[in-house]
């Protein structure tokens, strides 16, 4: 497996919009793509709003839901770089399968990544796998 490329910032939601624009010659290879963030804290901002809309508890460990909403960004930019086969506009999400292993807390910094993990061929088309995950300041996964 190859190494993620390696981020210092969250992908601008700008950017990753402005590539889904360009036309995308389709592949049929997967290569080995993944992205990865060092250890930040949730931006409190985004995380007051998001559990003000979701009507979920302000206190204790964030909700399950959270890093996926936290890490869209990541799996937005994936999907939109030139090396990945298909174009944004042929995707459906279709299923996610979340597993935390550990409390997440808001006060605390995660390192985040995302890559692409596997693919089948269906009769309606291709299913493509993403993997994202969030480890703590001692490298210890609890979340993907």
């Amino acid at each position: 497996m190859t190494a993620p490329r390696p981020l210092h910032r969250p992908p601008s939601a700008w950017h990753f919009m402005a590539r889904a624009l360009l036309p995308k010659p389709r592949r049929s290879d997967l290569p080995a793509l993944g992205l990865a963030l060092p250890p930040l804290r949730p931006a409190q901002a985004e995380l007051d709003a998001y559990l003000r809309l979701t009507g979920l508890p302000q206190d204790g460990p964030l909700p399950l839901t959270w890093p996926q909403v936290w890490g869209f960004r990541m799996q937005m930019a994936l999907l939109t770089d030139r090396a990945f086969p298909l174009p944004i506009w042929s995707a459906l999400q279709v299923r996610n399968r979340l597993l935390q292993h550990a409390p997440v807390h808001a006060g605390q910094a995660y390192a985040r990544a995302t890559r692409v993990a596997g693919r089948r061929r269906l009769d309606k088309g291709v299913e493509i796998d993403l993997h994202s995950a969030l480890h703590d300041a001692q490298g210890t996964l609890v979340w993907e």
